[in-house]
């Protein structure tokens, strides 16, 4: 009886695709993965980070947001983009940051422009280690049109996620 019941668990974690299973994946694959994304071929990058970005995958989850996010080797899915890189982020994962802070500064995928979250994200990416050059042109106008409460608001936000991220990193 405790063998079946075993064997039902399994089934049923491994039909809601349950995030973080113990499945082992071979490194090598998540290399190929981003390489097959480099080289636009988005259908073999898809194909190889999609199992890492289910296992929870910051660098894979961001990939692949991206790709749904432009559609390109899958059907474009704005909830399905923000999802995942909404997840990358949480991670810490600097792109993903940055991305959500475009993502609010421009309105992309079907989101309202908010200059705060935008600035929040953007304060969090460039902390978190964004290449210089991708911030100051995700930055562009930003800051010129905010108003110093703004700004502070932003930043408010960007230090309190920033406390509870490292947090969750000690644990």
């Amino acid at each position: 009886m405790i063998r079946i019941l075993s064997v039902i668990a399994l089934f049923l974690l491994a039909a809601c695709g349950e995030e973080n299973r113990s499945v082992a994946l071979d490194p090598i694959d998540l290399d190929a993965g981003v390489a097959a994304y480099e080289a636009g071929d988005y259908v073999a990058a898809v194909e190889f980070l999609q199992p890492f970005a289910d296992q929870g995958t910051a660098e894979a989850q961001y990939r692949l947001g991206r790709l749904y996010a432009d559609g390109k080797g899958v059907t474009k899915d704005y909830v399905e983009a923000r999802r995942l890189i909404e997840r990358a982020a949480g991670q810490g994962h600097p792109l993903a940051l940055n991305a959500l802070g475009q993502m609010f500064k421009y309105g992309w995928w079907d989101t309202e422009p908010n200059d705060i979250a935008a600035f929040q994200w953007l304060i969090l990416a460039a902390h978190l280690g964004a290449p210089k050059a991708v911030i100051d042109s995700s930055m562009l106008d930003l800051p010129e049109r905010m108003t110093e409460s703004d700004k502070n608001a932003a930043t408010t936000l960007a230090n309190a996620w920033l406390e509870a991220f490292e947090r969750r990193q000690e644990n």
